[in-house]
C-alpha cells in the first residue's frame, strides 16, 4: 500500500511539475508575442521613415556623394588658383582694370567662386542629411536586433512548451524488500539496541527515584 501511495505521489508530482513548467513557457511565449508585434510595427515604421528620408533628401550613398563634392571643390579651387589667378596677375600688369580680358577673367573668378559656394552648400546639406540618415539607420538596426532576439525567444518558449521535462527529473522509485524488518523506516533498524539502552536508563532512573524518596 505504501509503495502504491509513493508511486502515485511521484506521478502526481511529475505531472504537476510538467504542467506548471508548460504553463510558464506558454505564458512567456504569449508575452514575447505581444512584445514582438509591437517591435514589428515599430521596425516597419522606422524602415519606412528611413526610406522616405533617403528618397526625400536624395541621400543614397552619402560617402560617395561626399567624396564627389569634395573632389569637385578641390578641382575648382585648383583651377581658380592655377588659371584664373595666374591670368589675373598677368593681365593686371599688362592691361588696365577696364580692359575686356581683365573683366572676363574677373568674371571667371566670380563664376568659380559661385560654383565652389554652391558645392560647399550641398556638402553642408549632405552632411546634415547624412546625420539624420545615420540616426534613422541606428534606430532600424537597434529594432532589428530586438526583433531577431524576440524571434529566437518565441521559438525557445515554443520548444519549452512542447518539451516533457518530466524525463529530465530523476525520482527514485519505491522499493519493497522481501524481509519485513527492512521495510520498517520508523522505528529504525537498531530497534533492539535502543530498547536495551532505554531499559537501562529507565532502571537507573527508577533506582535513583527510590533512593531519593527514601532520603
Amino acid at each position: 500500500e505504501a509503495e502504491k501511495i509513493a508511486e502515485n505521489v511521484s506521478k502526481a508530482f511529475l505531472d504537476n511539475f510538467s504542467e506548471m513548467y508548460r504553463a510558464q513557457a506558454v505564458e512567456a511565449e504569449r508575452a514575447l508575442k505581444l512584445r514582438f508585434e509591437d517591435v514589428k510595427k515599430r521596425l516597419l515604421a522606422a524602415e519606412q521613415a528611413l526610406e522616405k528620408y533617403r528618397t526625400g533628401n536624395k541621400v543614397f550613398d552619402a560617402s560617395e556623394q561626399t567624396k564627389s563634392l569634395i573632389a569637385e571643390i578641390a578641382k575648382l579651387e585648383s583651377d581658380k588658383k592655377i588659371d584664373v589667378k595666374t591670368n589675373m596677375a598677368r593681365l593686371t600688369v599688362e592691361k588696365t582694370v577696364e580692359h575686356p580680358d581683365v573683366k572676363i577673367t574677373q568674371r571667371q573668378k566670380e563664376i568659380i567662386d559661385e560654383q565652389i559656394k554652391e558645392r560647399q552648400k550641398k556638402l553642408d546639406e549632405l552632411t546634415e542629411n547624412n546625420r539624420g540618415l545615420e540616426g534613422l539607420a541606428r534606430e532600424v538596426g537597434s529594432l532589428k536586433t530586438v526583433y531577431n532576439s524576440l524571434v529566437s525567444g518565441i521559438e525557445t518558449a515554443r520548444i519549452a512548451a512542447e518539451m516533457n521535462v518530466a524525463n529530465a527529473i530523476a525520482v527514485q522509485p519505491p522499493t519493497v524488500f522481501e524481509t519485513v524488518k527492512y521495510n520498517i523506516v520508523f522505528p529504525p533498524r537498531k530497534k533492539l539496541l535502543y530498547l536495551v539502552v532505554a531499559l537501562f536508563m529507565g532502571a537507573l532512573f527508577g533506582l535513583f527515584l527510590v533512593f531519593f524518596l527514601e532520603y
